[in-house]
C-alpha cells in the first residue's frame, strides 16, 4: 500500500514532451485503488464510530439515569433512617414514661406494705406484752393457790368424780335418745 511519502517522493521519467503518459497513469491507478480502499476504511470507520457514539451516548443516559436512581434511593433511606431513629425516639420516650409510671406504683405498694408491716409488727408487740401479762397473771394465780390439800378434801374429789360420772350417763343416754334406730 503506498504511503503518503511515496507519493510525494515519486519522480516520473522525463521524455520528450515530459513525463511518461503511461507511468503517470499507472501511477495514479495505483494511488487510486489505494485510495478507494482508504475511503472505504474510512466509511467503515466513521460507521463504527457513529455507532460506538451512539451506544456511548446511550451508556451515558443510563449512568445518569443510574446517579439519578441511586440519588433518590440514598434520599428515601435517609428519610427511612431519620424516620426510625424519630419513632424509636418516641418508643424511647414512652418506654420512659411507662417505666418511671411503673416505678411509681412500685414505690407506693412498697410503702403500703411497710405500712402494713409495721401495723402487723406494733399488734403482735401489743399481743405479745397482753399474753406476757396474762401469762404473769396466770402463774401469780397459780403460785398464789398452793397445794391442792389446801384447797380440796379427799372426800370432795370423790363426790366431784361422781358427778361427773353421773354427767357421762346422762350425756351417753340423751344422745342415744337422740340417734334414729334402725333395728
Amino acid at each position: 500500500m503506498l504511503t503518503p511519502l511515496d507519493i510525494e517522493n515519486k519522480k516520473f521519467k522525463k521524455v520528450m514532451m515530459g513525463v511518461d503518459p503511461q507511468e503517470v497513469d499507472d501511477y495514479l491507478r495505483m494511488v487510486l485503488s489505494d485510495y478507494e480502499k482508504i475511503f472505504r476504511r474510512n466509511i467503515e470507520l466513521e460507521d463504527r464510530l457513529s455507532v460506538l457514539d451512539d451506544a456511548l451516548n446511550r451508556y451515558k443516559e443510563m449512568e445518569n439515569t443510574m446517579q439519578n436512581a441511586i440519588m433518590v434511593a440514598q434520599k428515601a433511606g435517609d428519610d427511612l433512617t431519620r424516620a426510625a431513629h424519630e419513632k424509636a425516639n418516641v418508643i424511647v420516650g414512652q418506654t420512659k414514661v411507662r417505666i418511671s409510671e411503673a416505678i411509681a406504683e412500685a414505690n407506693t405498694q412498697i410503702h403500703r406494705l411497710e405500712e402494713k408491716y409495721d401495723t402487723v409488727r406494733a399488734e403482735f408487740e401489743t399481743y405479745k406484752v397482753k399474753m406476757s401479762a396474762m401469762l404473769r397473771a396466770q402463774q401469780e394465780l397459780l403460785d398464789s393457790v398452793g397445794d391442792i390439800s389446801q384447797i380440796v378434801r379427799k372426800d370432795d374429789v370423790t363426790n366431784v368424780a361422781r358427778l361427773f360420772e353421773d354427767a357421762e350417763f346422762t350425756e351417753d343416754r340423751l344422745s342415744n335418745e337422740r340417734e334414729p334406730s334402725f333395728s
